[in-house]
């Protein structure tokens, strides 16, 4: 059986912890005090996280400022707008895709539909098959692809704005990209 201890300082922090075999306790290291735990600490809910002992319990601290859950939660809300960037956009009964490659293409198609002389062209869908395009198709694309990136950024800029407004690390917590 293993048993656990944490080695704490005088304000009950948890500065290291070690597993022993056998129940006695073990020595701590100078100036702190030796804490039996009744299982392993489990990983800390968060970078910076704090283990500390209370009421002889183990628990994991918040230790955050306010603005510095800010700035991780600002990266996590980016990283998701950037992932529902490329959720495609409905082009008939197909998803096309939206990629930055996309992008290009269809700014490319969206041009090309402004010429006399257009030809229709293939595009490749999300579920690998081809659509063609005509130049009505270009242009219902392009104000498809408009769409979805004036929704996305307007919900980014909520979200950033509700972070913002946010006054405790909990409420910036709660605020999630769905």
């Amino acid at each position: 059986m293993q048993y656990y201890y944490a080695f704490c300082d005088t304000n009950s922090w948890v500065i290291s912890w070690a597993t022993s075999d056998s129940p006695e306790p073990v020595t701590p290291p100078d100036g702190l005090t030796t804490y039996p735990l009744s299982n392993k600490p489990g990983r800390p809910p968060y970078k910076g996280a704090r283990l500390a002992i209370l009421s002889g319990n183990p628990v994991w601290l918040d230790t955050r400022t306010v603005a510095a859950a800010r700035a991780v939660k600002r990266v996590e809300l980016v990283n998701a707008w950037n992932a529902a960037c490329s959720q495609g956009v409905t082009l008939g009964a197909k998803v096309a895709p939206t990629d930055a490659t996309a992008w290009t293409r269809y700014l490319a198609l969206a041009r090309m539909a402004e010429d006399a002389d257009w030809i229709d062209v293939p595009i490749m869908m999300v579920d690998g098959t081809f659509e063609i395009v005509t130049k009505a198709k270009a242009g219902l694309l392009w104000t498809a692809l408009k769409g979805l990136e004036r929704t996305l950024l307007t919900k980014l800029r909520d979200k950033i704005t509700l972070v913002q407004a946010a006054t405790t690390v909990a409420e910036v917590d709660s605020i999630t990209w769905e």
